[in-house]
């Protein structure tokens, strides 16, 4: 930033865009040139002052800063000022105050009118400066001189002006002007005799021995801390750019506490820094300026930038400490959506890009946040209300003129083209061809012009042989190369910086040159772009992009046209492993042009999606007396590649020379391909899907077509998931998968539920797996064992994530697949817990009626329940191993006979509700049934594993017991008189329906029970005069000759059995005291049952049959009396009968 010309009576000044808290610490840096030994100014200084921005006081030995009321400041002066150059030797006024009064309020130069207030020094304090030097066109010093100090330049102090702005060199025992009254709208009427606020100067004026005007940059840096109420100045010269190498300090300090008072309690300071020429000139300047200060709150700055950020229209400061009340004050900021800029390098037309706005609010990292101004017509306008943080808009301009100039030609041999019209044809082999482009800035092009990259686009076949970058001081610039995937050479250059108005060693033109090899016939383009990289200054990402000017510089494009050389040969090379990756080429397929007869290099070359550089490795090994052995590696990237497409191109150029050592270039294109019997080895699979797409017998299947299938359904069988999956990962589009399976033996292969899930999840670079679209999976009829890993997985099974259905009904699943998580029992429990579950809707694993019979019935007594997405599950028909029933006679009532549930250990029959039980996918934790949740599972019972009667089964569900029908309690007799079985056989369901899941279960049962028997009926065969003969059971008295009220009594016998029971009856010897008779015969029906000891036990075959689980008999009974002997007359004789029922094993 130049601050003076090298140009008499000059004054100019850098100020901050806001005013800074002189309360607060701050720290200044910069670099600042002095010019040279040709010519010296009066030098640079800082000042701070309570005024307004952007004023600059008188020149000369003023030093831009004599005219700025109460500033405060250091000087470097590089030039010493006489006692005769004083102001009062032209205006014979007071010095230290008149000429301020009297240089503000002249109504004509040089008259004298006192009129007090026409300007306020501190809200007009660039008009207040303006008359002072308006009224000092010599540049007299308003202050203490150089030569009346005896201080002699170049040197360094502190400076100092008082209210009116008279300006004083300070020493460390100087009396102070600096704020010596409160900062008021006016000048005081009369001087002031009272001193500044309390301060000291320690370091005094100080010669340097170092010469300012040396033509070189040095640094500064002012460090103002401020501790226990008093603010410290450091100010340090450096010797160089570095702020290492130390010239010259100086120090002096301020009391806070009184700067505060005097500036009633509003320490806000502008910040210049000046330089300043009189009769000596010099070309001043300062750059690389960092400030690092507190702001005055309720400041504003509007910036209207370059996409560069250099300003190309003055800053608009508005705003302070006054403009903050309880809301804060609404201003509006006008922005030009047009601009043009009249003067130096940036001079031309700008164009309105974007704004963003900055809060100073004290955050270690200031945020850019991007705002939209409103539009009004064809300009902006920015409105809002001033808050405490000191905030600044950024307005950014692209250019609009001045555009970059480009120029691009080919040539071979003595042909050349200069436009975008006409095509350069090359008939001849081996001609070599030369691009060269020249991008350029005019003068009036921005300084810099940043990040540009310059790209030109080959034609595949077109090889670059050299290239060349160069600016136009002779700077080689780095270009790198690189094939795109389509064959075409991609060149790119930078990026790099150029300069309009710069120096000429900072370049403003660059120029390519490319030496190029067409090696295969081709008609094409080269097309070069030059652009800049430029994004849009904001905190956000990403940034979006943005450019310099409102236009990049066009594409320029060059036809060319190349025939008469090699063309591509291909030849297809069968990869029969998917673990190879290495083939080397026979000699027939190196493809020799005719003549040739050696192979001097082999390397890769970019075909139109070919492989590329990182896939594929060429070797080219020498043989004596022999081709070279000529070999491809694919790398990882490169089988991936291989394995995701049907094929991949890998391009080799060669060179050879023919006898006559004429060198030849030649590409062969070779085809690398992995059969059928590689990518999908299953021969069975392979017809099923090309069944299903309906492909012919004449034609191959491809990778590429699996993509179409999206519905795999293999209902009759040829394939099952027993067999290798390998290729369905391939099927990138597949949404419905239903392979069932035969239930054999040759399914009962383990890890085949986890190989199908890994192959759908197997990414071999085909852009896509049937993991991400698969919705329906549907695996039924499979033996329990494809579920089953040989292992617990090391890792999380893979995931269907838009897997919505999933079938496995008949698939033989018992609970240890579905109750843990991390064994060898399955992975099914896993899959189905696993975080893509909450995608699953329908989980199916249902049997189908009737429940017995079926090939492979599912075993899972408890009903399941998943995470919660999953809307349904069904398992309907699961089978359970049998309980027997029992069977129990009432010892009250043998007609009443009930067959009931199993007993506890109390003999209290089980309700077989509160048995089942509920298992959680997600946890595999196991919880019976509820209460509540045994009353709300029915309870149906059938002769048959099937709810649908026929002759063969009965419903036998209406006779259980409503109140207890987990207990069942149903009356043998009714289940007798409806049963279709005959061997006691039957099977019970329970359903539970909850949460839209569907759960039912059979259980077989066989009624055994217990055994029991029940006789009815007494024996009592009266008082007789015994002689041999039968007497009945009717209880008649022979003595008293009385009849019986009743018929003979019949013996009544009931049982209930197994089919192999049996019962006997045992009777002893009548006895009557002392006296045992063992010839009595009990005779039952047609049956004789001696006495003990007579004849043992006699069987009731009757009773023993296969049609009923039990049976009752009457029996007439009648005492046979085979003779009288050894009966004793009047005694009364009696028998014990025992009946026994027994298992008959």
């Amino acid at each position: 930033m130049v601050l003076t010309p090298a140009q008499v009576n000059q004054a100019g000044a850098v100020t901050l865009n806001n005013r800074l808290d002189f309360s607060k610490s701050f720290n200044l840096k910069y670099s600042m040139l002095l010019g040279n030994n040709a010519g010296q100014g009066d030098g640079i200084s800082f000042a701070l002052y309570p005024g307004q921005l952007g004023a600059v006081g008188m020149f000369g030995g003023n030093m831009g800063v004599a005219g700025l009321p109460n500033a405060l400041g250091f000087k470097f002066d590089n030039y010493t000022n006489q006692a005769d150059n004083m102001v009062t030797n032209g205006t014979n006024v007071d010095t230290e105050f008149g000429f301020g009064k009297w240089a503000t309020q002249v109504s004509k130069p040089g008259t004298p009118s006192y009129v007090a207030g026409q300007i306020n020094p501190y809200t007009d304090t660039v008009k207040y400066a303006e008359h002072l030097r308006q009224n000092n066109s010599s540049g007299a010093v308003w202050g203490t001189v150089d030569q009346n100090l005896n201080i002699f330049a170049p040197y360094g102090s502190f400076i100092e002006t008082n209210e009116a702005g008279y300006l004083k060199i300070m020493d460390h025992d100087s009396n102070h002007l600096f704020l010596r009254n409160n900062v008021k709208d006016t000048l005081p009427s009369v001087p002031i005799n009272t001193l500044g606020i309390p301060g000291k100067v320690i370091d005094g004026p100080a010669r340097l021995t170092t010469d300012l005007a040396d033509g070189k940059w040095h640094n500064v840096q002012i460090d103002y801390q401020v501790a226990n109420g008093i603010g410290t100045f450091t100010v340090s010269l450096y010797r160089d750019t570095t702020y290492t190498n130390l010239n010259k300090s100086w120090t002096a300090w301020i009391d806070i506490a009184e700067m505060k008072k005097k500036t009633n309690n509003k320490p806000y300071f502008a910040l210049n820094i000046a330089g300043s020429n009189g009769s000596s000139t010099a070309n001043q300047a300062i750059r690389n300026l960092y400030a690092e200060y507190t702001p005055e709150p309720g400041a504003f700055t509007t910036r209207f930038v370059d996409e560069n950020g250099t300003t190309i229209k003055d800053a608009i400061n508005q705003g302070g400490s006054d403009d903050l009340v309880t809301s804060g004050t609404q201003f509006t900021v006008d922005i030009p959506g047009k601009y043009t800029r009249t003067k130096d390098a940036l001079k031309g037309n700008y164009k309105f890009d974007y704004a963003t706005l900055e809060t100073y609010d004290g955050s270690p990292t200031i945020q850019k946040v991007k705002v939209d101004p409103t539009i009004k017509g064809d300009n902006y306008t920015f409105t809002d209300t001033y808050k405490a943080p000191y905030r600044r808009l950024n307005v950014y301009y692209k250019k609009i003129d001045s555009y970059p100039t480009v120029a691009a030609s080919i040539a071979a041999g003595q042909k050349s083209i200069a436009n975008d019209t006409d095509t350069l044809v090359v008939d001849q082999p081996n001609t070599p061809i030369t691009y060269e482009y020249t991008l350029a800035l005019p003068k009036s092009a921005p300084d810099s012009w940043n990040k540009v990259t310059v790209q030109t686009m080959l034609p595949a076949g077109l090889l670059p042989t050299t290239t060349t970058a160069i600016d136009q001081n002779g700077s080689v610039i780095p270009i790198t190369t690189s094939q795109e995937n389509d064959g075409h050479t991609k060149v790119t250059l930078g990026p790099i910086d150029l300069f309009g108005t710069a120096a000429f060693s900072q370049p403003n033109t660059v120029k390519i040159k490319l030496t190029l090899n067409p090696i295969i016939p081709l008609t094409g383009a080269i097309e070069t772009t030059a652009q800049d990289t430029y994004k849009q200054d904001i905190s956000t990402t990403p940034q979006p992009p943005t450019s310099y000017w409102e236009n990049q510089p066009p594409k320029t494009i060059r036809h060319i046209e190349v025939s008469g050389t090699q063309t591509i040969a291909q030849e297809p090379i069968e990869m029969n492993g998917r673990k190879e990756n290495r083939v080397v080429f026979k000699n027939s397929q190196l493809h020799l042009p005719a003549g040739v007869t050696q192979v001097d290099t082999a390397e890769r070359i970019q075909l139109p999606d070919g492989l590329l550089s990182n896939d594929i490795t060429i070797t080219r090994t020498t043989v004596a007396n022999m081709l070279p052995t000529v070999a491809a590696e694919l790398t990882a990237s490169g089988q991936k590649k291989l394995t995701g497409s049907d094929s991949v191109h890998v391009g080799v150029l060669y060179s050879g020379k023919d006898a006559k050592g004429i060198t030849y270039w030649w590409v062969v294109d070779y085809v690398l391909y992995e059969p059928l019997n590689v990518w999908m080895p299953s021969q069975e699979l392979a017809q099923s899907v090309a069944k299903q797409l309906k492909i012919t017998s004449d034609t191959v299947l491809q990778k590429s077509m699996m993509k179409n299938l999206q519905s795999f359904t293999d209902t009759a069988s040829k394939w099952t998931i027993a067999q290798d999956p390998t290729g369905l990962e391939y099927a990138t589009s597949l949404q419905t998968f239903d392979a069932p399976g035969t239930n054999a033996a040759a399914e009962q292969v383990k890890d085949s539920f986890r190989r199908l899930l890994t192959t759908f999840a197997t990414d071999r670079g085909q852009a896509g797996t049937p993991a991400a679209t698969l919705t329906t999976l549907t695996l039924s009829n499979y033996p329990k064992e494809v579920f089953m890993p040989t292992a617990p997985a090391t890792n999380q099974l893979p995931e269907l994530p838009a897997l919505t259905t999933f079938t496995a009904t008949q698939d033989g699943l018992e609970s240890a697949q579905l109750t843990s998580l991390n064994s060898k029992d399955s992975d099914l429990a896993a899959f189905l817990s696993q975080p893509a579950a909450p995608k699953l809707q329908k989980f199916d694993i249902s049997n189908n009626e009737p429940a017995v019979g079926n090939a492979n019935p599912t075993r899972i007594p408890t009903r399941i329940i998943g995470p919660a997405a999953i809307a349904k599950i069904d398992q309907t028909n699961m089978i359970v191993p049998g309980i027997a029933l029992s069977v129990a006679v009432d010892k009250d009532d043998p007609n009443k006979i009930t067959i009931t549930s199993p007993k506890d250990g109390n003999g209290n029959a089980i309700d077989l509700r509160t048995k089942l039980s509920t298992l959680a996918l997600d946890s595999g934790a196991t919880v019976p049934f509820t209460a509540a949740d045994a009353a709300k599972t029915t309870v149906e019972f059938f002769d048959q594993g099937t709810s649908k009667p026929s002759d063969t089964n009965a419903d036998l569900t209406k006779f259980i017991d409503k109140q207890h029908p987990g207990q069942l309690n149903i009356r043998y007799q009714d289940y007798a008189a409806n049963t279709k079985s005959t061997t006691g056989t039957g099977y019970l369901r329970f359903s539970y329906p909850k949460d839209n899941a569907t759960y039912s279960l059979w259980m077989p049962t066989t009624i055994t029970g217990q055994t029991a028997i029940a006789v009815s009926g007494s024996l009592d065969f009266g008082t007789r005069r015994l002689a041999a003969g039968d007497y009945p059971n009717d209880g008649h008295d022979d003595i008293a000759g009385t009849k019986p009220a009743e018929p003979a009594v019949p013996i009544k016998i009931t049982t209930v059995y197994n089919p192999k029971s049996q019962v006997t009856v045992q009777v002893t010897p009548f006895a009557a005291g002392s006296s045992t008779v063992n010839t009595f015969i009990l005779r039952l029906g047609s049956h004789d049952i001696p006495a003990i000891g007579e004849g043992g036990s006699t069987v009731l075959p009757e009773l023993t049959n296969d049609t009923g689980l039990a049976d009752t008999q009457n029996y007439t009974a009648v005492l046979h009396v085979p003779n009288t002997a050894g009966i004793l007359t009047g005694q009364k004789y009696s028998a014990d009968v025992t009946y026994t029922l027994t298992d008959g094993l």
